[in-house]
């Protein structure tokens, strides 16, 4: 609620005689969770506990990038809006560094349940089929372990999201062998 309307939060704090927490803890435990490019720990941590703590099924969509605005900012420690994996990599200090166009952003959408969560994002300029199929194979592998039962995939209509899908086993040519989907096998 906090997230939505801070005024409705702290209407509805006063309303319930302090029974909710206050803003600032919030915004402190916010604050502690690791939000760096990557695939974050902390949410597919919380999504095994919410599968392990429900006696249904818990079944998701899992969607697929998103484009951003250019921009680079400075914050007294690095530049942010250059392409980084997540690797630890800060290309800042070279000229000619290519700046990101694009967020790979991986976000499940539950399919029986009311919520939608980031799994992890990667700042990027372009990525080719078989980059974008590792990623999506890894966040396979993640959302595997949570105990998540992935019913579809969800991206646009990028001819190298095409190939990505065709890299991990389908095949959208009609016919015999049309295969329009992907089966992930567990390591």
């Amino acid at each position: 609620m906090n997230f939505f309307s801070p005024k409705v939060y702290n209407y509805v704090h006063k309303k319930f005689r302090n029974l909710l927490l206050e803003s600032l803890t919030i915004r402190k435990w916010y604050s502690m969770l690791n939000v760096q490019r990557g695939f974050t720990n902390e949410v597919l941590c919380a999504l095994a506990c919410k599968v392990r703590n429900t006696e249904t099924l818990v079944l998701c969509n899992l969607v697929i990038e998103v484009a951003i605005r250019q921009q680079i900012v400075y914050d007294r420690n690095r530049y942010y809006g250059y392409v980084d994996l997540g690797i630890n990599s800060n290309f800042a200090d070279v000229d000619d560094s290519p700046l990101e166009k694009n967020a790979l952003v991986f976000i499940l959408v539950a399919l029986n349940d009311h919520w939608k969560v980031p799994i992890g994002y990667f700042l990027i300029d372009s990525l080719g089929e078989e980059e974008k199929a590792s990623l999506l194979n890894k966040s396979l592998e993640l959302i595997y372990d949570t105990g998540i039962i992935l019913q579809s995939l969800t991206f646009d209509r990028a001819s190298v999201n095409f190939s990505m899908c065709t890299n991990l086993g389908a095949n959208f040519e009609l016919g015999e062998t049309f295969k329009p989907y992907i089966t992930h096998s567990p390591s």
